[in-house]
């Protein structure tokens, strides 16, 4: 129960972005920013089970199951997926950072591709090349999952299921605490541990 407590937002993001927004199919290659983050590591878990490859993108060094990891301090990260991807550039974006990736990553598309924005970290208000949008005829989608309805989400989750039955997707490292705990489990999620923590009202 505790690990299924922890599916909730990061596979609901990372499946209504991937799935049902971009309708990424086998053999696409996307690129997922923050990608050691809950929804990142959730969306690179997804992608393999679709057959697609992943990217991913980080400002430190970090464990990653993505196919190839950009660590993007001081890299044009536009350059470095072109080198990637035989100068093609890939198929969709989960940007999972906004802010400054925002632009290079949409760069980082190739012709016809899409990218899908869920977060800005840092600011809200990001800047693009207008014409080099239209002519790469690039798609931008925002998703909200706080505007979906229980049964969006119960068929989200139905389908999670069938994936996690099949061994496709594993629920993310969880440490649980006691509710008279709290007050760490909040200072170790502040300090950016990688796993996700769990409050039980008893244990």
């Amino acid at each position: 129960m505790p690990e299924a407590a922890t599916l909730g937002v990061a596979y609901l993001a990372a499946w209504s972005s991937l799935m049902d927004a971009a309708h990424i199919k086998s053999g696409e290659t996307i690129l997922v920013t923050g990608v050691s983050g809950a929804v990142g590591q959730a969306a690179t878990q997804i992608a393999h089970w679709q057959g697609a490859k992943v990217i991913g993108t980080e400002i430190r060094e970090s464990p990653s199951d993505a196919d190839a990891l950009i660590n993007t301090t001081g890299k044009d990260l536009a350059a470095e997926v072109k080198s990637l991807t035989q100068g093609t550039g890939v198929d969709v974006v989960l940007d999972c950072v906004g802010g400054p990736l925002f632009e290079p990553a949409l760069n980082s598309l190739r012709r016809g591709g899409r990218q899908i924005a869920i977060t800005s970290v840092g600011r809200r208000r990001v800047e693009l090349d207008l014409i080099d949008f239209y002519h790469e005829q690039r798609r931008l989608i925002g998703v909200d999952t706080r505007a979906l309805t229980a049964a969006q989400i119960a068929r989200i989750m139905d389908r999670l299921r069938e994936g996690f039955d099949a061994g496709h997707l594993k629920p993310l490292p969880t440490t649980t605490w006691p509710l008279a705990k709290a007050v760490e489990a909040y200072a170790a999620v502040e300090k950016g541990s990688p796993t996700k923590h769990v409050l039980l009202p008893q244990q």
